[in-house]
C-alpha cells in the first residue's frame, strides 16, 4: 500500500480504507488530507460510528435538525412511529414508549429501549428538532438511525455531535462530530 501523508502509519491508513472508503468518503479525505499526526489523533473519532467503541460503556448521539418541515414535526403519531422505527432500526429491544402532543404546537417523546433510549424534542414553529439516541448496544446503525429521522422531518440542516459515554480510557477525546458539519472542525 503507498504511503498517503508521508510519516502515515500504513496499518492505520489501511484500517480507514477499508472501513470508510465507501461509507464515509467526507470523513476519509478529510483525514488523509492531513498530516500523520492528525491521523493518530482523529482515529478514534473516525472508527467511533463503526462497530469500535474504543473502551467506552454507551454511544450517546445528539442529533440537531432545522429547516424541518413544521407539519411533520408537529404529528404526534409521525414523530411516534419515526422513533419507533428508528430503533427498530438499529435493532434495538423496545421496552415502552411515551409521547404528548403540546397545545398550541410541539410534540416530546421517548422510546425506553434495553440498550437505553431514543427521544426528541419538536418546535414546529422554528422548523428545529432537537433528538438523542443514547445506547449500550451495536453503534453500526446508530447512522441510518439518525438519517432516517432527519428524512422523516425533512430537514433541511442537520448536524451531529457524539459522546463516548463511561469512558474507562480517558486518553480518548469523548466528543466526535459527524459529516454533518465535520467542516467545522479546525484544520479541515
Amino acid at each position: 500500500m503507498p504511503k498517503i501523508c508521508g510519516e502515515a502509519d500504513n496499518r492505520l491508513a489501511a484500517v480507514l480504507l477499508e472501513r470508510y472508503l465507501a461509507q464515509d468518503a467526507p470523513i476519509l479525505s478529510y483525514c488523509l488530507a492531513s498530516n500523520a499526526a492528525r491521523i493518530m489523533a482523529l482515529a478514534p473519532k473516525i472508527l467511533m460510528w463503526g462497530k469500535v467503541r474504543l473502551n467506552a460503556l454507551g454511544t450517546h448521539v445528539l442529533v440537531e435538525l432545522r429547516d424541518c418541515d413544521a407539519n411533520a414535526l408537529d404529528d404526534l403519531r409521525n414523530v411516534e412511529s419515526t422513533l419507533i422505527d428508528a430503533a427498530r432500526r438499529i435493532g434495538a429491544t423496545i421496552i415502552g414508549h411515551a409521547f404528548h402532543q403540546f397545545s398550541p404546537q410541539g410534540v416530546t417523546g421517548v422510546v425506553i429501549i434495553a440498550e437505553s433510549h431514543i427521544c426528541i424534542h419538536t418546535w414546529p414553529e422554528h422548523g428545529y428538532a432537537a433528538v438523542d439516541i443514547f445506547t449500550c448496544g451495536d453503534t453500526s446503525r446508530l447512522e441510518e438511525a439518525t438519517s432516517h429521522i432527519a428524512d422523516a422531518f425533512r430537514s433541511q440542516d442537520r448536524s451531529v455531535v457524539t459522546l463516548q459515554r463511561g469512558q474507562i480510557d480517558s486518553s480518548t477525546s469523548a466528543v466526535t462530530r459527524s459529516e454533518f458539519d465535520f467542516a467545522g472542525v479546525p484544520g479541515a
